[in-house]
């Protein structure tokens, strides 16, 4: 039965001779060792000028055995490249059944380099020598686009914003395609409060992402929030209500944002009339534990309070008290004031 494919990414070759190695191991196990079963044609992937394996984004349907094989020729390839990354994903019925994130992982010193400034970039107090490790590799190839954008993420958590802009420039320059990149750049101008130059990168981070990469969805959220700096609450509502209606798995990172998310779609319901609309989303929101972001449940409750008396609706006064008793502000005054 044929499944949804999505393949999309690249790998960067250092020299003429190992691009052209891997381009002919490459014709030679997709005849031999898959017998043609092989989802991406020779001719359409390499690229001679730059020496790079690309994949554009490519949408597809086929057999199961043909991803895997495609999959295994892929990582084969990795071997070879000095940087890159190829997403894999296996789609079926509208659900993800597989997915494979493939990055080289040899013995080039470049790749050594960049795995270690992978392992030491999240370890607090690591930071300095992740940077001098991403700086190695960067040595080692100066287009290694992964590495850029890795030590821009590094400079960022140090506050030096400057380095940080400078390498996620440097990693676009190299290779558009890289939506954290985006991401990150866009932080920067949230920070220097260039509101629609932040919302403009975090467009082009659901451009260069699909809907099945965490980062994707993590876009849409801080776009929303900048629509709001800029009083765009039509905008705002629009990408909240995609990220809202999305369904995650639990291990997905937005999974543990869904009461935040939940929380703030029905205050600007709220604040654009759509009164019973938001009430639904504050139930869906209690129904959830505390977890990222900032949605108390005390707030939640008060909320639910102030609507249901905005429109006339029973049981204000039990949500308002009990929001009260969990130590809400102006939940309390709220009831000093009719005392």
């Amino acid at each position: 039965m044929h499944k949804k494919i999505i393949l999309q990414g690249r790998f960067d070759f250092n020299s003429r001779r190992s691009y052209d190695k891997i381009k002919e191991l490459y014709a030679h196990r997709t005849e031999n060792f898959y017998r043609g079963d092989i989802l991406l044609d020779i001719d359409e992937i390499f690229i001679d000028d730059d020496m790079s394996l690309l994949i554009k984004r490519k949408v597809l349907h086929a057999l199961e055995k043909s991803w895997r094989n495609t999959v295994a020729l892929l990582e084969y390839c990795a071997q070879f490249a000095v940087t890159g990354r190829v997403g894999a994903w296996l789609i079926d019925n509208g659900k993800l059944k597989n997915y494979t994130d493939i990055i080289p992982n040899s013995e080039k010193t470049v790749v050594r380099n960049y795995l270690k400034g992978l392992e030491l970039l999240d370890i607090k107090g690591k930071e300095e020598e992740a940077i001098s490790a991403l700086s190695e590799a960067i040595e080692k190839y100066d287009k290694h686009a992964a590495a850029y954008e890795k030590r821009g993420y590094v400079q960022l958590l140090l506050k030096k914003y400057t380095d940080a802009m400078r390498d996620f420039n440097k990693c676009i320059a190299i290779d558009d395609g890289i939506p954290e990149a985006y991401y990150g750049r866009a932080k920067i101008h949230i920070i220097k409060k260039e509101y629609q130059r932040a919302i403009d990168d975090l467009d082009l981070v659901t451009k260069k992402s699909i809907a099945l990469q965490p980062i994707y969805w993590q876009a849409r959220r801080l776009k929303a929030q900048n629509h709001l700096q800029l009083d765009q609450v039509e905008k705002a509502l629009f990408d909240l209500k995609f990220l809202c209606n999305r369904q995650f798995d639990r291990d997905n990172p937005n999974y543990a944002w869904r009461r935040h998310d939940y929380y703030n779609y029905a205050q600007l319901l709220f604040r654009n009339g759509q009164e019973e609309t938001a009430l639904l989303w504050l139930e869906k929101a209690l129904e959830l534990p505390e977890a990222q972001g900032k949605a108390k449940k005390s707030d939640i409750l008060y909320l639910q309070g102030i609507i249901r008396k905005e429109i006339g609706k029973k049981g204000f006064l039990k949500s308002i008290k009990e929001s009260a008793a969990l130590g809400h502000k102006k939940a309390k005054k709220f009831l000093e004031s009719r005392a």
